[in-house]
C-alpha cells in the first residue's frame, strides 16, 4: 500500500480538457499503454503546451473518456450493467489507439512480430553488430579455411564435396538472413507510418484554434478544424471570414451561442470528428428524427444521408417502443417483409380501454401488437383480423 501511495505522489499530475469535460490524472497513468496516442503525447517526443488554465485540450467527446482513463488505471474495461454505448467506446479507443479496450470489445489484436532470438552463438556471441544469422554465415566461411589435418588427408573428391555442401549451407543462410532483413525493414516502415499518423493526430489536437459553444444552454469545447471539416456546413460558413466573430483581448474566439436544442449536439460534433455517425443502441426513431432535424439546420449532408438510410430500413418507423435492434429482429421473423405497415393504435394517444383498441384495429388484416411495461417489451403477431368479442 505504501509503494502505491508513493507512486501516486511522485507521478506528475495532469489536467485534461476532453471536449469541454475536465479530468485529473497522472503521467504514469496516461503512459501505461506504450503504444497508445496518450503515451505518445506525454512521452516528451512532442511539444505539448497546456492552455492558459493549465489543462491539456483534446478535441474528443468527453462523455465516455472516464472509461478510457479507468482502463489505463486498472488494466480492465469496467462498464455499467446494461451498457449500450459500445460503438462510441470503440470509436474513442480507436482514436486513442488503446488496443486492450478493442480486444475486450471483440476486436482481435494484430500479432506482434516474432522475437529476434538470442545473440549469435560462438565464436561471435559478444558481437553487438552481427545477428545470429550473420554469425552462422561467417562460421561456415571460416570453417572452410579451418580444415584439420584429417581433412587434408581426404581425397580431392571428398574435399570438393565438402566444400560444395558448405557453399550450399552458406547460400541458404544468406537467403534466410535476407528474408529476416526484409521483415525488419517492413516492420520499421510500418512503425514509421504509425508514428507519422500519430504525429499528425496529436498536432491536430494542439494547433487548432479552440472554440467554445453554447448550444441551447449546453456547453461544448472543440476546435475550428473540427467544425470546418464539412466545407458545405453551417460552421464552415461561420468561419469562412464572411462573418465577424467576437474575440477576447488575446485574440481567442469567445463562446459562440447558438439557439438550438443541445440534446443531440454531441452526435453532430462526433460525426465531424470521426466522419461517421455513432449512436447508442437504444436510440429511438424519434431520436433519429430529432438528430436529422439538427443536421438539416447545420447543413451536414453526411449525417442526413446516414439517417435517411437508417429510417428507411425500419419496418415500424412510427413505433415509440421498438428500438432499431428490436425492429430488425421483428423484420427477420415476420412473414411479411414488404407492404404498407402503418400505425393503427397507440394507447397513450387513443386510450387504454379495450373498446378503443378494437375501434382502431378491428377488420384491419394482419397486425403486430407491441406492449411495454417497465423495462420489458413483449407483444404478438396475428394474420387473422381483430374482431370485437361477443357480448
Amino acid at each position: 500500500m505504501s509503494k502505491r501511495m508513493e507512486t501516486m505522489q511522485l507521478s506528475n499530475k495532469v489536467k485534461l480538457n476532453v471536449g469541454g469535460v475536465l479530468f485529473t490524472t497522472t503521467v504514469q497513468t496516461l503512459t501505461k499503454d506504450p503504444d497508445s496516442m496518450l503515451a505518445a503525447m506525454f512521452s516528451g517526443r512532442f511539444p505539448m503546451k497546456p492552455t492558459e488554465d493549465g489543462t491539456f485540450f483534446i478535441d474528443r467527446d468527453g462523455t465516455y473518456f472516464r472509461y478510457i482513463l479507468n482502463y489505463l488505471r486498472d488494466g480492465k474495461l469496467s462498464l455499467p450493467e446494461g451498457a449500450t454505448f459500445f460503438e462510441e467506446i470503440e470509436a474513442e479507443a480507436e482514436f486513442y489507439q488503446i488496443q486492450g479496450i478493442l480486444e475486450e470489445l471483440g476486436k482481435p489484436r494484430p500479432s506482434k512480430s516474432a522475437d529476434r532470438g538470442a545473440k549469435a552463438t560462438e565464436p561471435f556471441a559478444e558481437s553487438e553488430i552481427l545477428t545470429q544469422e550473420h554469425a552462422k554465415i561467417l562460421q561456415v566461411i571460416f570453417k572452410m579455411n579451418d580444415r584439420s589435418q584429417d581433412e587434408e588427408a581426404l581425397s580431392q573428391a571428398q574435399i570438393l564435396a565438402n566444400v560444395e555442401r558448405q557453399i550450399n549451407a552458406a547460400t541458404a543462410a544468406i537467403s534466410e538472413a535476407c528474408k529476416q532483413l526484409q521483415q525488419e525493414a517492413d516492420k520499421l516502415r510500418n512503425e514509421r507510418e504509425t508514428f507519422d499518423r500519430m504525429s499528425k493526430k496529436i498536432e491536430s489536437t494542439q494547433i487548432s484554434e479552440t472554440v467554445n459553444l453554447n448550444i441551447g444552454g449546453q456547453h461544448f469545447t472543440t476546435t475550428r478544424q473540427t467544425l470546418t471539416k464539412d466545407p458545405n456546413s453551417y460552421f464552415a460558413a461561420m468561419f469562412s471570414g464572411r462573418f465577424s466573430l467576437k474575440r477576447s483581448e488575446d485574440g481567442a474566439i469567445q463562446t459562440i451561442e447558438i439557439d438550438r436544442d443541445g440534446k443531440h449536439f454531441r452526435h453532430i460534433l462526433n460525426y465531424l470528428r470521426d466522419g461517421k455517425l455513432s449512436l447508442p443502441e437504444e436510440a429511438t426513431c424519434t431520436d433519429l428524427e430529432e438528430i436529422e432535424t439538427e443536421a438539416t439546420y447545420y447543413q451536414i449532408q453526411g449525417i442526413i444521408d446516414e439517417l435517411t438510410t437508417a429510417l428507411a430500413t425500419r419496418l415500424f418507423s412510427d413505433s415509440k417502443i421498438l428500438t432499431r435492434e428490436l425492429d430488425m429482429i421483428l423484420s427477420g421473423m415476420l412473414p411479411y417483409k414488404t407492404g404498407d405497415w402503418r400505425l393503427l393504435y397507440r394507447a397513450s394517444r387513443d386510450g387504454f380501454e379495450a373498446e378503443s383498441f378494437h375501434l382502431k384495429c378491428d377488420y384491419k388484416g394482419p397486425t403486430v401488437t407491441v406492449v411495454k411495461t417497465g423495462n420489458f417489451v413483449f407483444g404478438g403477431f396475428t394474420e387473422a383480423a381483430w374482431r370485437s368479442p361477443r357480448k
